[in-house]
């Protein structure tokens, strides 16, 4: 899924994730310099169809709100919260 920007978002459903997964990665995920891992512009988003249509759901009532920006953290209910986790900035523009 291609965007206004230089990212894409790559979804993919696998039915032995429980909860939705996200990594911002590269075309090869390999990351040998700074720069590799500076330059990633694909964000990747794992989860089961039942996961990946809460998701949907929420993007949805998303789109139907004003112009602004959401946040979006990392959390699962089996792994720790870490400081370091992605936080994600949704900017919704009502076209």
């Amino acid at each position: 899924m291609a965007s206004d920007s230089d990212f894409v978002v790559e979804i993919t459903r696998e039915d032995a994730k429980a909860e939705l997964f996200t990594s911002l990665q590269n075309k090869q995920n390999e990351y040998f310099s700074f720069g590799d891992w500076n330059n990633r512009t694909i964000l990747r988003i794992y989860g089961s169809g039942s996961v990946l249509s809460a998701l949907q759901s929420f993007l949805r009532d998303l789109s139907g709100r004003r112009d602004g920006y959401s946040y979006i953290s990392e959390y699962s209910e089996r792994y720790s919260y870490s400081r370091n986790s992605p936080e994600w900035r949704l900017h919704v523009e009502i076209t």
